[in-house]
């Protein structure tokens, strides 16, 4: 090479462009720059130094030969190193569980400000076929609102989102060989899947083994089928000619067994079937807010409902329970017999796959320690029920709700996309580092049967009645997932009291045109 045109080379690393006029010196500027600037893409970091041709990956060199254009990456470096700073295009992202955590990541990964060559392929696997919005089912349960308002379908909530819902069981895992088994709900066929970034999501189940006989015998209230089968139930008891049924048992002092409890009293209160509700602390809603608190109660008593606190199940017959409290234990007839009294994380499969490269802790309700990154190692990550994550500001473990796993969703979304798209981890900027969670309490809301609830905000304001159980409903709609079910929930809600009202006018112009036309007037004097 001529010395002229190692001259023109060196006023191109000085940056002169400006003296760089031929037609000749022109491609030595597109050959030497362009590497540079794929590096500096990818890596973050300029190529050379102006005055020292320094390779801030490779350190100083006299030469250039070392920047491939047809890589577009330090050729120095080792190929794990290369590998490792450029990102994978079209990654596969499986998010497995279908609940408020998977469905909200998967929704904003698809809106993630994703490359054309980056943008992954996203898959959401869950063995329902609709996604369900738990606090909800006590309105579906009361007819205030309908099923497809509650569980709208997954295919119609992904629609043109690019996210691909996958209808199977998550069966396990080989973190060494970044694949996924799962089975296919309808043929049971067993499916190994790839991928390149997992999001654990898999939310609870109940506690219904803890106990003999409940598994068969009580009815849990965790999915939307759990739902229709007490909302059958209940409606059968209210056909029932039976002169004094049985009284309806809820098992658990939570939220959950407060909510279901004042549903079924309201339905129930025109046979004036008792319900009776069962915990074993000694006072009810222990971790509630005060004012929800003592509402709560107050409402419970309005509608009859006796509470058994200090009182264990310790099983459940088919037309019956067996209660052991103070007074020793005593059997007692039941006609349903409602599982509400906590629930487990749904790990199982996630401990019995893991591999020596997925060496993670557990605490004692088997749910996975994670740090406020959600992250567990390269490329995983776990989030809502089936992950314990300390508050930022407490240091106390955050609570398994709806509530928590949205909130969590949007920020393990930022962090694959960040992993996914960034340098290594050592080199990358502060700026693009995982984002720790910081859990914002939006407050409380209960369900206290037809048109009443109780909210309490984190400001200290309460509210009670109507007037709550609007605030609930507007609450929700605006946490629906997608602006399409916003919107025909939101125009359901306005047009459904509407409608009723109109219903019952008509209803009484019916009942006053059928009273008329039996009345005949008398000519006899």
């Amino acid at each position: 090479m001529s010395r002229a045109s190692f001259g023109e080379r060196e006023e191109v690393a000085n940056f002169k462009v400006d003296r760089v006029m031929s037609a000749s010196s022109s491609s030595l500027l597109y050959s030497f720059v362009a590497p540079g600037m794929a590096h500096i893409k990818w890596c973050g970091s300029r190529i050379l130094r102006p005055s020292s041709r320094l390779c801030r990956r490779c350190g100083p060199s006299d030469s250039y030969s070392h920047l491939s254009m047809s890589s577009r990456t330090c050729m120095s470096s080792s190929s794990s190193t290369s590998s490792s700073a450029r990102p994978k295009k079209h990654p596969n992202i499986a998010v497995v569980g279908g609940g408020f955590g998977g469905l909200f990541t998967a929704l904003s990964l698809s809106q993630m400000p994703w490359s054309r060559l980056q943008k992954p392929q996203i898959t959401l696997i869950d063995r329902n076929q609709q996604f369900v919005f738990l606090p909800l089912l006590y309105d579906l349960i009361a007819g205030e609102m309908d099923e497809w308002q509650v569980a709208p379908k997954f295919n119609d909530l992904l629609r043109g989102t690019g996210i691909r819902h996958y209808h199977s069981e998550f069966l396990g895992f080989d973190a060494d060989k970044k694949t996924l088994s799962v089975e296919q709900a309808a043929t049971r066929v067993i499916d190994t899947m790839p991928y390149d970034c997992l999001v654990f999501a898999l939310g609870s189940n109940s506690t219904l083994s803890m106990v003999p006989g409940a598994q068969e015998n009580a009815l849990p209230i965790m999915s939307l089928r759990d739902a229709l089968r007490i909302k059958e139930r209940a409606q059968m008891l209210l056909a029932d000619t039976a002169e004094a049924p049985a009284p309806v048992y809820v098992v658990g002092g939570n939220h959950s067994g407060v909510e279901i409890a004042c549903t079924l009293a309201d339905m129930l209160h025109p046979r004036r079937i008792p319900v009776k509700i069962v915990f074993p602390s000694e006072e009810l809603l222990s971790t509630a807010r005060e004012p929800n608190r003592t509402a709560a109660q107050q409402r419970l008593r309005e509608l009859g409902v006796q509470v058994l606190s200090c009182t264990k199940v310790t099983e459940v017959m088919s037309d019956g329970v067996e209660l052991q409290g103070m007074r020793g234990t005593e059997t007692m007839p039941a006609s349903i017999v409602i599982w509400s009294a906590g629930a487990m994380p749904a790990s199982q499969p996630i401990r019995d796959s893991s591999s020596g490269n997925f060496d993670v802790e557990y605490n004692g309700r088997g749910q996975l320690r994670v740090p406020r990154t959600a992250r567990l190692t390269e490329g995983v990550f776990a989030l809502g029920d089936v992950a314990e994550m300390t508050d930022k500001f407490s240091r106390k473990p955050l609570k398994a709700t709806a509530q928590v796993a949205m909130q969590q969703a949007e920020c393990v979304a930022g962090n694959v996309f960040k992993e996914l798209s960034s340098a290594p981890r050592n080199r990358m900027p502060k700026s693009n580092r995982l984002r720790e969670f910081e859990y914002m309490d939006l407050g409380e809301m209960l369900y206290l049967g037809r048109r009443n609830a109780t909210l309490a905000s984190i400001a200290g304001v309460s509210v009670q009645g109507p007037a709550a159980h609007a605030a609930r409903r507007a609450a929700y709609l605006a946490r629906m997932p997608t602006n399409v079910q916003r919107a025909l929930v939101g125009a359901a809600m306005i047009s459904d009291p509407v409608f009723d009202a109109l219903d019952a006018v008509q209803a009484g112009a019916d009942v006053a045109k059928s009273a008329s036309s039996r009345v005949r007037p008398s000519w006899d004097f």
